[in-house]
């Protein structure tokens, strides 16, 4: 799973990230010499700074297979960008979810 991407929500780095992310994932399924390997991302918390990363991140799995994104609708934060003990656990099932729907397709 992968949670990351609020130094990334700038117009510029919005447009590299599915590339970069490509390069992360091809990495990560080279050294464990699976091409299969389940890989799912997750959105960021919702703000108007943070909209276009969280579209953009709901491409993913038209982008690279054997991929999906955990969704944060519906989420709170504790300080304004890291989520709540709730929605963490929310965010988790997300994850598991994702990472099940892929195995299944597999």
């Amino acid at each position: 799973i992968w949670h990351q991407g609020e130094g990334d929500c700038d117009p510029i780095r919005v447009d590299m990230y599915l590339g970069r992310l490509e390069i992360l994932i091809n990495a990560i399924r080279k050294e464990f010499d699976d091409a299969t390997l389940p890989f799912v991302a997750g959105q960021l918390f919702e703000t108007e700074k943070r909209h276009a990363f969280n579209q953009m991140i709901l491409q993913l799995p038209d982008f690279i297979t054997h991929t999906g994104v955990a969704i944060s609708e519906g989420t709170s934060v504790s300080d304004g960008t890291h989520f709540d003990s709730n929605s963490a656990i929310i965010l988790g099932e997300r994850y598991a979810a994702e990472m099940k729907r892929i195995q299944e397709k597999s």
